[in-house]
């Protein structure tokens, strides 16, 4: 049988080798902690070798970007997109010329599990705008990826690199309708701890939730405000916070509780495996003033922009294609990875990390919380007091 996983540094979990197994002898299950690892059923693998071809983890054909973008969508919808809207545009242009898209959808129905979903008409975009801070699954997107292609349909598929790579490895072959887009990425939580995260937000509402937003640019890009929303009987109710008083979103900015292999990320640098990368163009503010509108520039910087980076020719095509949609103006790599880390290294793994996963798996969401406040307040507000910056009052009865 074959061993599939010989370091947890070396699985991404990003689904190849079960949807290229011939025989479905790999499944993809959850660990203790919620990353999901294949599985192989011995009496049905037989050793033919297609699962290791399939995994490029850490074989991946990497490119030098030749072009690097600033870039922000000119639509209305710009104000639904978490930064420049770059991946709509992108999208809007293959559906108009009869493609397919294939982005990450939140799936609150199951479990708050995100997956990559496909789209084909225009009003389907919008459930695949917006970050999506937890690991998601490939589901079946690698083989309607490839029946699309064969059937003549050209495909936009946007993911992780990993999920990227991923693709390449199930494909095995170069189509020339496939056109491949990876974020920058921090790295991914599990999603049995955010699912955890959000049933406590629901609990202490004492409603249902109905879904939930990490990024929202209502009051400008940039600030790390997330929505949910909730029913309480028959009415839809909707809370606004800033990322601080979120403790999974503390921990997930302090690249705490990402799965093993993003420590050990082979992607994370100026070598990317998809056509086009995007991200947010942070630091633009300060790299390039001139662009912004309020001082006669072509963009809104409170609206948000995005930094894309040209890593072939196929994907110069597609983002010429799509110009007439988007405010481009060039700029360094240089100037994007100052504020983009994850194109310099990959996210370094926190000493605590450890313990913030035996506490959830001890005592779910709210041992967590107990772990951050012992481990982040307290000895803030120990400090406070020895400075007599806080007084503290204790009350006898």
């Amino acid at each position: 049988m074959v061993d599939l996983v010989k370091s947890l540094e070396t699985c991404c979990g990003c689904g190849a080798c079960a949807a290229v197994c011939p025989h479905g002898a790999i499944t993809m299950r959850e660990d203790a902690d919620g990353y999901v690892y294949p599985e192989v059923d011995s009496g049905r693998c037989v050793d033919c070798g297609a699962c290791l071809s399939a995994c490029r983890f850490t074989t991946a054909e990497k490119r030098q970007p030749a072009a690097v973008y600033a870039a922000q969508w000119r639509r209305p919808e710009l104000a639904g997109c978490a930064s420049g809207g770059v991946f709509s545009a992108l999208a809007t242009q293959t559906l108009a010329a009869g493609g397919v898209v294939f982005g990450c959808r939140m799936q609150p129905e199951d479990q708050w599990h995100p997956v990559l979903c496909k789209a084909e008409r225009p009003e389907e975009l919008n459930l695949l705008r917006g970050s999506k801070y937890v690991w998601s699954s490939t589901g079946t997107a690698y083989r309607e990826v490839r029946d699309a292609l064969r059937s003549g349909r050209s495909v936009l598929f946007s993911g992780l690199p990993c999920q990227v790579a991923g693709l390449k490895g199930f494909l095995r072959r170069d189509y020339e309708g496939l056109v491949t887009v990876d974020i920058i990425c921090h790295g991914t939580p599990p999603p049995r701890l955010f699912a955890a995260y959000v049933a406590e937000l629901g609990r202490r509402r004492r409603g249902r939730m109905h879904d939930f937003r990490f990024r929202v640019k209502e009051r400008g890009w940039g600030l790390y405000y997330y929505y949910y929303y909730y029913w309480q009987g028959d009415k839809l109710k909707k809370r606004c916070r800033e990322y601080t008083r979120s403790v999974f979103y503390r921990l997930f900015l302090s690249s705490t509780l990402y799965r093993p292999s993003c420590y050990a990320c082979p992607f994370a640098g100026r070598g990317r495996v998809a056509d086009l990368t995007i991200g947010d163009c942070w630091g633009i503010g300060r790299e390039h003033p001139e662009l912004d509108r309020e001082k006669g520039g072509p963009m809104s910087f409170r609206e948000g922009v995005s930094c894309v980076l040209v890593n072939s020719p196929a994907g110069r095509r597609l983002l010429e294609a799509a110009a007439g949609e988007l405010e481009t103006a060039e700029v360094t790599y240089e100037s994007v990875a100052r504020y983009n880390q994850q194109l310099n290294h990959p996210s370094p793994r926190p000493a605590a990390r450890e313990a913030y996963l035996a506490a959830f798996r001890h005592g779910g969401w709210r041992a967590v919380e107990r772990t951050f406040l012992r481990r982040q307040w307290y000895p803030l507000m120990k400090e406070y007091v020895k400075k007599g910056l806080l007084s503290l009052k204790i009350v006898r009865r």
